[in-house]
């Protein structure tokens, strides 16, 4: 089946039926008013993640395509190292959401990488970077957002990221 990218309609669908289980948690009722998919979703990262961090740490994001997540982090967390890694040349396989299969490649920015003041980019598929990267580091982690849209993906992130979570992050 061909990837078709999911309508605004769609998402707002879906936004709409979780509406009760978002309500089950407290501070992160989707309000009526926010009937657009971007207000949605900053709604939800400024009511759970700027509320909700530990003090110390720095912020990891895997899987950045254009940068829209992690500029929101650079904004609210100009005090913390920001990290994104990403290869920028989409899916390194296809993978298959079960009503459709997102090609390899898809995601993909021809190499370019976001220009956004205070983070620091590491470009290259997990499996050849992140092992390598989190073995000279001795921080913690605040903030992990993961995007990485493969098992794979996630367990290598996972598999690496361990020893530097803490109660919090």
């Amino acid at each position: 089946m061909k990837y078709k990218k999911p309508t605004k309609e769609y998402v707002d669908t879906l936004f709409d039926s979780a509406e009760s289980y978002f309500a089950t948690f407290p501070g992160c009722y989707i309000p009526d008013r926010l009937k657009d998919y971007e207000g949605k979703k900053t709604y939800l990262w400024d009511s759970k993640v700027l509320s909700n961090t530990v003090e110390q740490g720095d912020i990891f994001e895997f899987g950045v395509f254009k940068g829209a997540t992690i500029t929101w982090f650079a904004k609210y967390f100009n005090d913390c190292k920001i990290y994104g890694f990403d290869s920028f040349h989409g899916n390194p396989e296809d993978r298959d959401i079960g009503f459709q299969v997102l090609p390899k490649g898809d995601f993909d920015t021809k190499g370019k990488v976001p220009n956004i003041k205070g983070v620091e980019f590491i470009k290259g598929l997990y499996s050849e970077t992140v092992k390598e990267w989190f073995s000279s580091y001795n921080g913690v982690i605040k903030v992990v957002h993961m995007d990485c849209n493969l098992y794979s993906s996630a367990a290598t992130v996972l598999d690496n990221i361990k020893p530097f979570l803490r109660a919090g992050s």
